[in-house]
């Protein structure tokens, strides 16, 4: 399935230890699937040194058939706005005909100073049942 979407920082908060736990709204449509709005709750590490950006966490996609439970891995390259970023959304379960799911998205996209950015998604969904 193929897809693309739009996330907001709605909840940014630099930690003691240099990180940034952000919490994101999601929403879009993808093929096969349908129109999706989502949470996750990310953290930032920042490598000033090279430039990048590890982003971690957990996320639901909700979609009107259930939900999908996934593990987020990204990277991020730069300093300065814009950022471009890759990574994976590995589907770890779901709620609904996506309960025992498993599967992979590959999202891709820029991350813009304004907190709201556009993104794609590629992958494969595994385990669903029909309808």
């Amino acid at each position: 399935t193929h897809g693309a979407g739009q996330s907001s920082v709605v909840d940014m908060t630099e930690n003691p230890d240099g990180t940034i736990s952000l919490l994101a709204q999601q929403s879009g449509h993808l093929s096969h699937l349908g129109k999706f709005t989502g949470s996750f709750d990310y953290l930032a590490s920042i490598d000033f040194n090279t430039g990048t950006t590890l982003i971690t966490g957990d996320g639901v996609i909700e979609l009107s058939t259930g939900s999908l439970f996934v593990a987020v891995h990204i990277l991020e390259v730069g300093l300065d706005y814009p950022r471009p970023y890759t990574g994976l959304l590995r589907i770890t379960g779901g709620t609904g005909r996506f309960a025992k799911a498993r599967g992979v998205f590959e999202i891709t996209g820029v991350d813009e100073e304004s907190l709201t950015d556009g993104f794609t998604l590629t992958g494969l969904v595994l385990g669903a049942t029909a309808k």
